[in-house]
């Protein structure tokens, strides 16, 4: 391949990671938002002003014994993780006045009634060490049967997941936050890379005490963390979209997205302006068909018909019961022209239920009169 060729490789690697985590990050705000029977509340684990760290608990469950087994588990797993394994890798060295400092935040990457999906992160270190490092820790609750769930519950751990990690185009890590540019994206895929497969399969079988490897979970994809060296950042999350999982992981990613059989149906909108009587007359009638194929995936048929305009595409769909976003996949044969682009991995359109109401949000599609064009309002109908 000529010097041209990797340029151009490397350019459209980079515009697919950064759409990849454009997407990423708004689906951890439509998160925020989300109260599925229970709420998230953050509480904090101090010690003195040398640690802060915040963590999420859950209230409002009917189930108050239950609701506060899991609460346990969180807190637990926090503990282990952050500081009881950390005093402990210092083995026979530790001595009785060490001490750790640093601050955790968290965000909650999927919240559903079945499942809890939870990363942290920031900065942790022994008290007087010279440096602190990047810390990274995912935990992922069934909350039916108040157990932690593993990597390996939805994929084989081997050296063929630590290829496909090293050869994933889908990478973030504390570097690319504060410089997102081609150069350093090109620059942290070779640290990845280079990266003994050893240490990355030794670290997701859970053979350190102290380690970044683990994962968390969004709507539509698998996200793993890994460590790295100190000046990329000390861990790296790699995304795997659902369509990329083993067939256990599509098992498992299936039976989280159950709440969006509620959206399988027909929904129609049409607008117009003028009439044969008082032309002009100008139309535009939107059809959209959400419907789940054998594999357990759910899609979008959307057709888009007016007098210039005949349009016709697939769309992926993600999301909860609450919201949806209607992602571009491909142009069906009988679409002509109009509608929407061809730009991979768009957001054509997003619906939202509020008290009962069906709320649109335009993305890529937009509506033919202005008076229509105003977001969060009542205009697709369910039909069938």
């Amino acid at each position: 391949m000529d010097e041209t060729a990797d340029i151009e490789a490397l350019e459209a690697s980079w515009q697919k990671n950064v759409k990849m985590w454009e997407r990423h990050s708004s689906l951890l705000e439509n998160e925020k938002s989300r109260e599925p029977g229970y709420q998230i509340v953050t509480s904090v684990y101090s010690e003195e002003d040398r640690v802060y760290f915040e963590y999420p608990q859950i209230q409002g469950m009917e189930d108050w014994a239950k609701q506060e087994r899991i609460n346990a588990i969180i807190y637990e797993d926090l503990i282990k993780t952050q500081i009881t394994n950390v005093l402990e890798s210092k083995g026979d060295s530790l001595q009785p006045d060490d001490k750790i400092v640093g601050n955790l935040e968290y965000a909650v990457t999927l919240q559903t009634e079945r499942i809890l999906s939870v990363f942290y992160f920031g900065r942790t270190a022994f008290e007087n060490a010279h440096m602190r490092f990047g810390a990274a820790h995912g935990i992922t609750i069934d909350l039916e049967t108040e157990t932690v769930l593993k990597l390996d519950d939805f994929m084989e751990i081997n050296e063929s997941l630590v290829q496909k990690i090293k050869e994933s185009p889908y990478v973030m890590c504390p570097l690319l936050v504060y410089n997102n540019d081609k150069e350093t994206y090109q620059f942290v895929l070779e640290g990845i890379q280079n990266r003994d497969g050893e240490l990355i399969l030794s670290g997701l079988n859970g053979e350190y005490l102290v380690s970044s490897c683990g994962f968390y979970l969004v709507s539509d994809a698998i996200v793993i963390s890994i460590d790295i060296d100190y000046y990329l950042g000390d861990y790296a999350l790699i995304m795997f979209p659902n369509s990329e999982y083993e067939e256990r992981g599509k098992k498992q990613a299936n039976e989280m997205n159950s709440p969006l059989d509620s959206w399988i149906g027909e929904y129609e909108f049409h607008e117009s302006i003028g009439s044969a009587e008082e032309p002009p007359f100008m139309f535009l009638d939107y059809k959209i068909k959400i419907y789940k194929d054998a594999s357990q995936n759910y899609y979008a048929n959307i057709l888009i018909d007016g007098q210039t305009t005949a349009a016709s595409g697939k769309a992926k769909v993600i999301g909860n019961e609450k919201w949806i976003d209607l992602i571009f996949l491909e142009y069906l044969p009988d679409h002509i022209s109009g509608g929407f682009p061809d730009k991979e991995d768009s957001i054509l359109i997003s619906f939202e239920r509020v008290d009962g109401m069906l709320l649109t949000y335009w993305r890529e599609i937009l509506p033919m009169l202005y008076d229509n064009e105003e977001p969060g309002r009542i205009y697709f109908e369910k039909v069938l």
